[in-house]
């Protein structure tokens, strides 16, 4: 099996394949935004009475008439709020003229059942703006304190190359996982920032404790004159269990998210997994490539 500067060249290739894919297609197609992540509006059918039938009855009549005037609501874009009392249905454009006589359809039917007759059902439709407008610029400000701080404690206890690489290796996981976020088309939801967070974030956290054992490795090797590729592949050796084991971790831990077959945890599983491939691939290639780039060989 090559070591992992035997792979460096495999390994650069992915990535700006990736890279350069994946900011074509942000480019051109932009993220896949959910209702919920850009201007769209709401439909409010609520019922003024917590009773179990008239809440059932809400829902299938408002189903049904949705149904039967070919309504469809925007992907991932449904809830329900007050144990089922508030319905909300969110579109991509305005349909207000749409829902004209929903109402008296909801009213009919609550009318019709003993238990239920007597509530009285709401139709409102709503327009709402995307909630990230300023998201980014606290995401941007936060992501760079971050590196600030890391790259200052890496200088001072690892020196220069361990800082940059670890500095380039949280950068890179961070624009990966945007690129195969706009690559595999995963709807980007409000939730978004705090996993690119958490990829850049892993990816810190990985490459810092990498440059760490190289900083051992090289102490341990009791000679004046190293190798510096050789402390990167027998560090690579040694921690490749350790990166497989988070990938795995975080990918079970996307699944079972993933598992509850609800659309926006089925969102949340996604993109967790992809932040999970992003850090650990970044962290474990860039690393010892931008590290013994620095430190070259004599």
């Amino acid at each position: 099996m090559k070591s992992v500067m035997g792979k460096m060249k495999i390994a650069i290739i992915i990535t700006l394949i990736v890279l350069v894919a994946g900011m074509a297609i942000l480019g051109v197609f932009g993220l896949n935004n959910t209702v919920d992540y850009k201007a769209g509006y709401e439909l409010q059918v609520s019922v003024d009475q917590s009773i179990d039938e008239a809440k059932t009855i809400l829902k299938t009549s408002s189903d049904a008439f949705l149904s039967e005037k070919g309504i469809k609501s925007a992907k991932y874009a449904y809830q329900e709020l007050d144990d089922g009392r508030v319905l909300v249905y969110k579109f991509n454009k305005d349909v207000t003229n749409d829902v004209t006589g929903m109402k008296d359809y909801i009213n009919a039917a609550l009318d019709a059942n003993e238990v239920a007759k007597g509530a009285e059902p709401k139709v409102v439709v709503n327009e709402v703006i995307g909630n990230k407008d300023g998201q980014i610029g606290w995401i941007i400000l936060a992501l760079g304190i971050t590196l600030a701080v890391a790259f200052i404690y890496t200088l001072i206890m690892e020196k220069l190359a361990s800082a940059v690489a670890v500095v380039c290796s949280a950068i890179i996981s961070a624009l990966t996982f945007v690129a195969l976020t706009a690559l595999t088309r995963i709807p980007v939801a409000n939730f978004f920032g705090a996993f690119l967070g958490l990829s850049f974030a892993l990816a810190l956290a990985l490459s810092v404790a990498t440059v760490n054992k190289y900083k051992q490795a090289i102490k341990e090797s009791g000679k004046d004159k190293v190798s510096y590729r050789a402390i990167a592949d027998k560090v690579g050796a040694s921690d490749v269990k350790k990166y497989l084991l988070t990938l795995v971790a975080v990918l079970i831990a996307g699944v079972a998210v993933s598992a509850f077959f609800v659309p926006y945890m089925m969102i949340i599983g996604g993109q967790l997994a992809i932040a999970g491939v992003a850090a650990v691939f970044s962290a474990y290639f860039t690393t010892p490539l931008i590290w013994t780039a620095i430190k070259k060989d004599k």
